[in-house]
């Protein structure tokens, strides 16, 4: 936290990607939304990496934990970024107010220009 205090975006690369409450012996290997929330609260910006699990269709699992993120950090989503090439994951974001619309700007600019890699997902309330 300390190391971080004066990043208006902070970026998390877990091994596997965010999760409520994991298992204890893997704990290690994903933030807990809990622990994001603690940036949030500080006015900072959040992007985390989250692995596919094949558990839903590629779209739908980025938007529910989009949700989930956005909720659990309570922030505003700015949405998920699916990259195809290779291992299937995302990048999910979320933006304090002063990041909004910079974010959004960003976003939409870099999966517009990465069109063929990548598919943008948008939240429901964008």
């Amino acid at each position: 936290m300390a190391a971080l205090a004066g990043a208006a975006v902070v970026f998390c690369d877990p091994d596997n990607g965010i999760v409520d409450q994991p298992s204890a012996s893997r704990l290690h290997k994903y933030p807990l939304i809990s622990e994001l929330r603690d940036y949030a609260q500080r006015q900072q910006s959040v992007i985390a990496y989250h692995h596919h699990d094949r558990s839903a269709p590629a779209a739908d699992h980025a938007r529910k934990h989009l949700d989930q993120l956005a909720t659990g950090v309570q922030q505003t989503p700015i949405g998920a970024i699916i990259a195809h090439r290779g291992t299937c994951r995302f990048f999910l974001m979320t933006a304090a107010t002063a990041h909004i619309q910079t974010l959004t700007t960003a976003v939409d600019a870099f999966s517009s220009k990465w069109s063929a890699h990548v598919e943008l997902i948008l939240p429901a309330t964008r």
